[in-house]
């Protein structure tokens, strides 16, 4: 089942493509047209504190995100699993993909959600989440950036 837990102790700043994704979580963020161009639905970063959860059981496009500080933990192989600064998680369409903060320790994370078009093959070329090093700061920047431009 789909479900998202986050509190008032999560900040996060979003940018989405479209004002027609008026999902809760998403109702607030400003819009920015061009990356609907790239294939982007949102981009975020957030700071979240447990019990901050995010459950997707058929995740409808490509889906990565980075840690930049702290320490949460991602659905890997049957398992929770950490994920630490310096590493990113790569989910392609249609995978189980969850994660969620731990107790007592912020969590720093930027992520970019794509959708692939109705019969175009997915960015990546994997069937289940992976996580490998990566350097998540500029993204995170880049980010930060762009949510600034839109507001």
């Amino acid at each position: 089942m789909k479900s998202d837990i986050r509190l008032s102790e999560t900040t996060e700043r979003v940018v989405r493509a479209s004002r027609a994704d008026a999902r809760d979580w998403l109702a607030a963020a400003p819009v920015c047209t061009a990356l609907a161009s790239h294939g982007i639905l949102h981009v975020g970063s957030a700071e979240v504190m447990h019990p901050y959860e995010v459950k997707r059981p058929d995740l409808s496009g490509t889906f990565i995100m980075a840690c930049t500080a702290g320490e949460g933990r991602v659905w890997l192989e049957g398992r929770w699993q950490p994920m630490r600064p310096r590493t990113a998680c790569l989910a392609p369409p249609h995978a189980f993909h969850a994660y969620r903060a731990v107790p007592r320790q912020p969590w720093h994370i930027a992520w970019v959600r794509y959708q692939e078009p109705n019969g175009a093959l997915p960015l990546v070329n994997t069937r289940a989440p992976v996580l490998a090093d990566f350097d998540g700061a500029p993204l995170a920047a880049a980010i930060g950036g762009l949510h600034a431009e839109a507001q």
